[in-house]
């Protein structure tokens, strides 16, 4: 009985050493009915496969400090990202614990973020991306049509250091930083990225604060 009882757990921990595959599907037929479920479920090492379509959030995907990758299976051209509602938390995605290389978001249009507060009075920052504290891998998307106070795209702080890779950064505003903005104690890597036609009282495509 022992002996059986040590198989079943070897049998499960060997199980789960295997990194999984989470299939999303805009029509709701993949594995899990959304996509902030199929990433709120998902594990270290795991890839969330997210099919193309347009896909409406009522809050931010958050990685939760994950080591998981959430990719588009037919890249930003036909897999969309959008805000559905305007809640305090207003960003497309949120990187704010820890967050390393190995956890990627890669091959999406981002669109109609506002940013997010961290007070309901609070200014918002981010529009599409709020990165602080943290150092995900940022690849192949598209950020367009995003706004906020700080960071119409995207906001890095806090001793940040994403890796932004093939993106294309264009069409955001915000009052200070129209596409991107950076502190002072942030060290983000861009390759092959290109910021242009973002609107700016201050910065118009990258604010260095």
């Amino acid at each position: 009985m022992r002996r059986a009882i040590l198989l079943a757990i070897f049998f499960f921990a060997s199980n789960r050493a295997s990194a999984a595959t989470i299939r999303v599907a805009a029509d709701g037929k993949g594995d899990y009915p959304d996509l902030a479920s199929a990433v709120a479920a998902a594990q270290d090492g795991d890839t969330v496969l997210v099919g193309p379509g347009e896909y409406a959030l009522a809050s931010p995907l958050d990685f939760s400090g994950k080591a998981i990758a959430v990719k588009s299976a037919s890249g930003p051209a036909v897999t969309k990202l959008m805000l559905s509602g305007d809640p305090m938390r207003a960003s497309l995605a949120v990187f704010e614990n820890g967050e390393r290389e190995s956890s990627a978001l890669e091959g999406f249009t981002l669109a109609g973020g506002r940013g997010t507060g961290r007070c309901a009075p609070c200014p918002r920052r981010g529009g599409a991306i709020w990165c602080v504290g943290a150092s995900p891998t940022l690849r192949n998307l598209r950020l367009a049509g995003n706004r906020a106070a700080a960071g119409g795209a995207l906001f890095i702080a806090e001793g940040a250091s994403p890796l932004i890779e093939d993106c294309a950064i264009s069409g955001n505003e915000a009052e200070v930083g129209g596409g991107v903005y950076i502190d002072t104690f942030s060290a983000p890597i861009f390759r092959r990225t290109a910021i242009s036609r973002n609107q700016a009282n201050t910065g118009g495509g990258v604010y260095l604060g």
